[in-house]
């Protein structure tokens, strides 16, 4: 089994990773006001910076499969994140588990790109569409 290790300022803080995991990911975002010149305003906070560490399950047939998020986390100037990929080991559990319902999520898109166009139909079809 594949982990994901995740360490902070020295500290493990994750494992991320199960027997039926498809894909393991790690996001790092930096919003806001990241430099001098930016007007980007995200929150009362001048910038946010935030760490996830998550992944889906590939259990194949008819079992649900499950969005695992390990690691969701706000952090500062300064902090070191270390990631490292571990061939063997005990994975940490999850911190929030989602089913994943691909039905609901194909509606979802359609509902929300049927928006889209539909409020911007003149400008793709002309003023005659």
């Amino acid at each position: 089994m594949i982990l994901v290790e995740i360490s902070i300022n020295g500290k493990i803080v994750a494992r991320a990773g199960a027997e039926d995991m498809g894909q393991i990911f790690a996001i790092l975002c930096a919003n806001g006001r990241l430099g001098s010149r930016s007007n980007a305003v995200v929150s009362d906070a001048e910038h946010v910076v935030t760490l996830n560490v998550s992944g889906t399950t590939a259990r194949g047939g008819r079992a649900p499969n499950e969005e695992l998020t390990y690691l969701d986390e706000e952090l500062r100037a300064g902090d070191t994140v270390s990631i490292r990929i571990l061939g063997e080991g005990e994975p940490s559990a999850a911190v929030r588990s989602e089913v994943m319902d691909y039905e609901a999520m194909d509606r979802e898109e359609f509902v929300r790109s049927k928006e889209y166009y539909l409020s911007n139909r003149a400008r793709f079809e002309g003023n005659d569409g």
